[in-house]
C-alpha cells in the first residue's frame, strides 16, 4: 500500500514538472521584444532586412523612408539571435551579424559594420 502511494506522488510530481516546464516554454515562445536599430554611421540608409541568423534569405525591406545618422528603428521580434543587413544609397551592404535578443534592446549600426566604407 506504501509503495502504491510513493508511486503515485511520483507521478503527480512528475506531471506537474511537465506542465510546469510546458508553460514556461509557451511563455518564452509568445514573449515579444523591442529590437532598436540606431544609425550610428555617417550614412543614410534606404534597405533594412533581419533575418534569424544563419538563414541565407534576408527577408523584405523593413524600412519607408530613409535611416538617417542619429535616427533609430524599432522592430518587435521574439526572442531569438538575429543578423541585420542595411544598404546604404551607394548599395554598400553593412550587416550586423549574432544580434542576441532577450530582452527589449538597442544595437547600433557604425561604419565599420560596412563592406568597402569610407
Amino acid at each position: 500500500m506504501r509503495k502504491a502511494g510513493i508511486a503515485s506522488w511520483i507521478l503527480i510530481l512528475l506531471l506537474f514538472g511537465s506542465v510546469a516546464s510546458y508553460s514556461s516554454t509557451a511563455v518564452v515562445q509568445s514573449r515579444r521584444c523591442t529590437l532598436t536599430i540606431r544609425n550610428n554611421s555617417g550614412r543614410d540608409f534606404y534597405r533594412l532586412h533581419l533575418s534569424w541568423s544563419g538563414d541565407k534569405d534576408w527577408g523584405p525591406n523593413l524600412l519607408q523612408t530613409p535611416l538617417r545618422p542619429g535616427m533609430s528603428f524599432d522592430r518587435v521580434v521574439v526572442p531569438a539571435q538575429y543578423d541585420l543587413l542595411l544598404v546604404d544609397g551607394k548599395e554598400t551592404p553593412c550587416i550586423v551579424r549574432g544580434v542576441r535578443v532577450v530582452n527589449d534592446m538597442s544595437q547600433p549600426v557604425t561604419d565599420s559594420h560596412c563592406q568597402g566604407g569610407d
